[in-house]
């Protein structure tokens, strides 16, 4: 997959914040984080997506990393 200015995967982003995905994912199925979004497809399968700006951002302390 080729990389993206906007996107971060969410892989990339927990490793880079110390979470695990899976804690991640259950945050932004919540809709807790304000880096990214998550939506539920027709077939149930979650997507997610992170916004790297708004991540770094977070990271640099210049956002609130929680909604």
């Amino acid at each position: 997959m080729a990389k993206s200015d906007y996107l971060i995967s969410l892989p990339e982003a927990s490793e880079r914040m110390g979470w695990d995905a899976e804690s991640m994912r259950q945050a932004i199925r919540n809709d807790k984080l304000s880096f990214a979004t998550g939506y539920q497809q027709d077939s149930g399968k979650w997507v997610f997506v992170v916004d790297r700006n708004a991540f770094e951002k977070c990271l640099a302390g210049t956002k609130d990393l929680f909604k």
